[in-house]
C-alpha cells in the first residue's frame, strides 16, 4: 500500500471517525473543541469536493499533470480536514 492510498483511507475513514467523537455531546464541549469540529467537517466537505472533481476528470487532463491530480484526488480530503481542523482551532479562541 502506498502513501497515497493510506492517505485516502484515512480520508475516507479516520477523519468521519473524528467527526464522530468530537460531535459527540457537542453543546457541552468548550469552545475550542466546537471549533476543531466545525473546522474539520468544512475542511473535509470541501476537501471531498476537490477530490470528487479530481478523480471525475476526463483522462485527457490526467497526461498534463498527474502528480497534481493524484495529489487532489488522493490527499485532498485529508488535507481539507487537517487543515480545517488547525484553522477551527485557531479561530475559537
Amino acid at each position: 500500500m502506498s502513501a497515497h492510498h493510506l492517505a485516502l483511507l484515512l480520508g475516507l475513514f479516520a477523519a468521519p471517525a473524528l467527526m464522530l467523537q468530537l460531535g459527540h455531546r457537542l453543546q457541552r464541549r468548550p469552545a475550542r473543541e466546537r471549533g476543531m469540529f466545525w473546522g474539520l467537517v468544512i475542511g473535509h466537505s470541501l476537501g471531498a469536493a476537490v477530490a470528487s472533481v479530481a478523480l471525475f476528470l476526463p483522462p485527457e487532463f490526467w497526461a498534463l499533470d498527474a502528480s497534481l491530480r493524484t495529489i487532489a484526488a488522493f490527499w485532498g480530503m485529508l488535507a481539507g480536514g487537517a487543515l480545517g481542523l488547525i484553522a477551527g482551532r485557531v479561530l475559537a479562541r
